[in-house]
């Protein structure tokens, strides 16, 4: 079992139990939250970016699962490299908390994390996130992780990472429990890589109780 697997059995374990309280980093019971949405970035959109999709002359990539597979994955990478190195930069963090807001949203796919069963999509994108939090930090911004592609799609859309041809019948994220469990993971991973200095398990947990989910929030019941 990897540490990981434990961690989401541990979050299991104490779902039933009272955990410490967690002092938010940010007052949000008196201070209002203004935030804006890194959108396009690391989970591409045709309708955000529509010249990456275009530029490919191919009309079978439509999202960013046909973007790894109709397409030389080299010359993919590459033209994903390029617009993950300039789409969004540190400028942009610092002309954030300039015009007077504290949270910043950064949707990203579990494709990022891992992929499994010879999915096409093409990783890279975590560096980037961690840049971003070191961003966010030095400008005095909270960030809200965003998994917007979720194991199976949670959607059916093409910024859940994969368009299926009938988006309210076809995603399995909110009927298969292995997806559900990789969705987890992933947000137990980017806790632990971000902060491991300050949550023990217990806190973890609490943390992973409340995540965005393709921009629905999700909060399991008291």
């Amino acid at each position: 079992m990897t540490p990981l697997s434990a961690l989401v059995l541990l979050c299991l374990s104490f779902a039933s139990t009272t955990l410490a309280n967690v002092t938010p980093g940010f007052p949000y019971d008196s201070q209002k939250v203004r935030g804006v949405n890194l959108g396009g970035w690391l989970v591409l959109e045709p309708w955000i970016t529509p010249s990456l999709f275009d530029n490919t002359n191919d009309s079978r990539i439509v999202d960013e699962y046909t973007f790894g597979q109709y397409q030389d994955r080299t010359k993919a990478l590459n033209i994903l490299k390029n617009h993950w190195d300039t789409w969004i930069t540190e400028a942009d963090f610092r002309d954030i908390a300039a015009a007077g807001l504290n949270h910043v949203r950064i949707p990203i796919g579990y494709w990022a994390y891992e992929v499994y069963g010879g999915e096409p999509y093409i990783q890279g994108q975590l560096p980037y996130l961690a840049k971003a939090i070191n961003w966010a930090s030095k400008y005095n911004l909270k960030v809200l992780v965003d998994l917007h592609g979720a194991p199976g799609s949670q959607n059916g859309f093409d910024n859940s990472g994969v368009k299926t041809s009938n988006p309210y019948v076809s995603p399995t994220f909110s009927v298969q429990s292995s997806d559900i469990n990789f969705a987890i993971q992933f947000m137990a991973f980017v806790t632990i890589q971000h902060r491991p200095d300050q949550f023990s398990i217990e806190d973890h947990c609490r943390y992973l109780q409340g995540y965005d989910i393709g921009g629905f929030g999700y909060r399991p019941p008291e």
